[in-house]
């Protein structure tokens, strides 16, 4: 097996353009197509990936955590994360009797709520004692979410927690409308040390590719059907997905 080591690094802020009068902060920021073209390159690079801050002056571009939580994000070595916002699910704890002692006092489990989910689970008695945990997950409240649609911010700690927990070795990422039944240790053991894997990624129980995914949201109307279009035209069709 070859391996190429290279450095990335990511843009934090970016300068208004002498062009433009009014530059509109973005938390992706504004990555043109050949920069999003160069980023597949694995060299070394600094890309666009997400908490990218406006210029002096602007207001934040969204997903703002305290300080506090970010500093206990900062030492996670191995996370189980997970989240809720606009008040869509349930909040399902993992079940504390298949949880070794060992990942419970080393493993960090992590929720993200919105205020709204969180005033919402409170009715329901889902109530975060003086740390901040619910059962074993430790809330993280998450104020000014980077895109009006919930679903689309969600994406940021599921596709980003590389970002979120910059000293993690692993992560697992729970579907909130899953309970996790299962020790996260044996789980990492299993999938990826004994396969010797670098990720591993469940298989959906019934769609298999991209394009039946396209359908199937289009269907539902789970999006705008433009949008998806415009998404899916940017895939290279070597990809084969």
């Amino acid at each position: 097996m070859n391996f190429t080591y290279f450095s990335v690094d990511y843009i934090d802020r970016e300068q208004k353009p002498y062009s433009l009068n009014h530059l509109e902060p973005k938390f992706g920021g504004h990555q043109t197509l050949n920069e999003r073209e160069n980023s597949y390159y694995a060299r070394n690079q600094t890309i666009h990936c997400g908490f990218v801050k406006g210029p002096e002056g602007y207001t934040s571009t969204g997903f703002d955590v305290n300080e506090k939580d970010k500093e206990l994000m900062a030492y996670c070595q191995v996370v189980v994360s997970s989240c809720i916002f606009g008040s869509s699910d349930f909040l399902r704890r993992p079940t504390s009797k298949l949880i070794s002692t060992y990942s419970k006092k080393h493993v960090c489990f992590m929720m993200f709520l919105d205020e709204v989910t969180k005033r919402k689970l409170f009715l329901e008695g889902h109530v975060p004692d003086d740390e901040g945990y619910v059962g074993l997950w430790k809330i993280i409240l998450v104020k000014n979410l980077p895109y009006p649609d919930m679903r689309k911010s969600g994406k940021v700690p599921k596709f980003l927690s590389h970002r979120l927990f910059p000293s993690a070795r692993y992560s697992i990422w729970i579907d909130s409308k899953m309970r996790l039944q299962a020790d996260p240790m044996l789980i990492i053991e299993h999938f990826l040390w004994r396969t010797k894997s670098e990720f591993a990624i469940a298989n959906h129980y019934d769609r298999h590719c991209v394009w039946e995914e396209v359908v199937q949201n289009k269907r539902l109307n789970k999006y705008n059907h433009t949008a998806i279009d415009l998404t899916i035209s940017v895939l290279p069709i070597r990809w084969s997905l």
